[in-house]
């Protein structure tokens, strides 16, 4: 069988890095943990007593000699902060998007790419690099049509807290985006000319996830695929 030739989405992201700006500032995420309180046992002293020489010894009087049981101190188990709560459960790449899906969307011909990197390496920009480093977790995903520039990724992220309200804050700020809505979500779409050809991305934000779509593809498009990526993340996540 003949290679295959694909286009290289990490020369596209790249290209895309000098013709979108992507308002994605990190900002310091936090760890606290709750000092766990030191158990102290109680002690007991004993006095003793001597009886001079020559002295008759006096009768002794029973006394009690047992005391109560000290009750044990419980050490207190880690609770969870709410500040750091469970991790969501990020599908697999088949199930964010099924092949079905982009066939119908993008064409017959577009297969799943294995094309390396980290999902920094898929944003469109360095300040999205950096908020998808800062990330708790991703998935990364890409497909293209053999023998051609056709290509686009999909990126499922969790971000903590901070960092999404961080994140849509410069969004809203970002002249560049266009804020909307998908599938009920909050949402901002950008479309731009590059040497690959028209680039659109997509951001769509569910709770804690940032799910990006990003490549030669239209808005209406994106908006699609990443519909299909929040419905995914909604259903293992009842």
């Amino acid at each position: 069988m003949a290679p295959r030739s694909f286009v290289s989405l990490t020369a596209l992201a790249a290209s895309l890095a000098l013709v979108l700006t992507a308002c994605v500032p990190e900002p310091p995420t936090t760890d606290p943990t709750s000092p766990a309180p030191t158990a102290t046992s109680p002690g007991t002293a004993s006095p003793t007593g001597s009886v001079p020489s020559g002295s008759p010894m006096p009768t002794a009087s029973p006394s009690p000699t047992s005391t109560a049981p000290a009750t044990p101190t419980p050490t207190p188990t880690a609770s969870t902060d709410p500040g750091t709560p469970s991790r969501v459960v990020l599908p697999a790449c088949a199930n964010l998007l099924p092949l079905s899906t982009v066939h119908a969307l993008f064409g017959d011909a577009a297969e799943p790419l294995d094309a390396g990197g980290s999902a920094a390496d898929r944003m469109p920009g360095p300040r999205a690099a950096e908020a998808a480093r800062s990330a708790r977790q991703t998935v990364v995903c890409s497909w293209g049509i053999p023998f051609s520039d056709g290509g686009f990724s999909l990126v499922a992220a969790e971000l903590s807290t901070a960092s999404r309200d961080s994140l849509l804050a410069s969004l809203r700020g970002a002249s560049s985006y266009r804020a909307t809505r998908v599938d009920g979500a909050t949402a901002f779409t950008h479309s731009e000319e590059s040497e690959f050809g028209t680039i659109g991305v997509v951001y769509v934000f569910e709770g804690r996830v940032w799910i990006t779509v990003t490549g030669t593809l239209t808005i209406d498009t994106g908006r699609e695929f990443a519909a299909s990526a929040l419905d995914a993340v909604r259903a293992a996540n009842p």
